[in-house]
């Protein structure tokens, strides 16, 4: 592929709040400028992400080594990655508990989900990542009733976005590992529309460690 891919690290929301860690996301850098630029125009972020959006625009700037604070010690903001290869399918009605980090299930559900699946390599990591976006995506009350998520996510702020019926994350995410190159490359050859798609960390980046 032409484009070039990048592996950006940010704080994993998905966490306890008394301890510390970080989380892989992969994207283009216009997929990275939209997440930035999203940051920077709401005025609930632009100050606490001052300097992850100050790093961005130092790399824009030339600076391919730009750094930022992530869990107390500075990471470098954008890694160039290889991109093996993307493939999209729109999936059907579905029904399941993501199982949060505390092991609780939260049951959700969606009228349609259009994936895109990337597969990365970088240096002996080998992954396949993935965008979604779900139409009508709704989450089960205590009393059994259903209703769209919040407007306001747990997770990384402006990575999972909600906008009308339309749920989607800015960046991907990583939905398996692979031990070697050639899975991946087999992986990416031989992968057909699956049945169901591991949206564990889509769904981190919307309940955080509630």
């Amino acid at each position: 592929m032409n484009e070039q891919y990048y592996r950006i690290t940010l704080h994993d929301y998905a966490k306890p709040a008394f301890v510390t860690f970080d989380k892989a996301y992969y994207g283009s850098l216009q997929q990275v400028s939209d997440f930035i630029r999203a940051l920077e125009l709401d005025e609930r972020t632009k100050e606490s992400q001052a300097p992850l959006i100050q790093a961005f625009y130092d790399f824009k700037g030339g600076n391919t080594e730009a750094t930022h604070p992530v869990c107390f010690h500075d990471a470098k903001l954008l890694t160039p990655v290889k991109c093996i290869g993307t493939k999209q399918f729109s999936l059907g009605p579905r029904k399941w508990d993501h199982i949060n980090i505390w092991g609780c299930p939260n049951p959700l559900r969606y009228e349609s989900v259009d994936v895109t699946f990337y597969w990365f390599s970088e240096k002996g990591s080998y992954c396949r990542c993935m965008t979604a976006q779900f139409q009508n995506l709704e989450m089960e009350s205590l009393k059994g009733t259903w209703h769209p998520l919040a407007d306001v996510t747990w997770g990384h702020p402006h990575m999972v976005e909600l906008e009308g019926s339309c749920t989607f994350n800015r960046l991907a995410v990583i939905e398996s590992r692979f031990a070697k190159h050639i899975d991946l490359l087999d992986n990416f050859m031989q992968f057909q529309v699956p049945e169901e798609v591991d949206f564990t960390e889509f769904c981190n980046d919307i309940f955080g460690d509630g």
